[in-house]
């Protein structure tokens, strides 16, 4: 290959890895997303009518199955799956919610553990981040 030839093609080659680098895709889109998935913004509607009224209290999420929680909480932001256990993420404005299921004798996942976390980092009480997800003023 002739010398302006090569050059015109890295030129090329470069051109669409570096266009590539201003795309909508998610990492888990361009690599394999490890078990991890991403609510769409279609899910962003179905979760304004499931989000009606007050937020259920996180211990009453304890021990539901995924379709309990689905309807109670909707889709969540981010689901992460492993062989043995779920991790599911609702991400808000202040604060990220988060569900650990683990499959039961039968199972079934089930929520074995909750928490929120700060978006700036820090532990929060799940109570105050599931009403702040609800936009509603948590309760002191």
């Amino acid at each position: 290959m002739s010398r302006p030839l090569f050059s015109l093609a890295l030129l090329l080659l470069s051109s669409a890895w570096l266009a590539s680098c201003t795309s909508t895709a998610s990492v888990g889109d361009l690599f394999g997303s490890g078990g991890a998935k991403v609510a769409d913004d279609n899910e962003d509607q179905k979760e304004a009518a499931v989000r009606r009224g007050s937020p259920p209290s996180p211990n009453s999420l304890l021990n539901q199955d995924k379709n309990e929680v689905l309807a109670r909480l909707g889709q969540p932001t981010l689901l992460r799956e492993e062989l043995d256990s779920q991790m599911w993420q609702y991400s808000g404005r202040s604060c990220a919610f988060f569900l650990y299921l683990y499959p039961d004798a039968g199972g079934t996942f089930r929520v074995t553990h909750l928490e929120a976390r700060a978006n700036q980092g820090g532990s929060l009480d799940p109570q105050t981040c599931l009403e702040s997800q609800w936009g509603r003023k948590a309760k002191s």
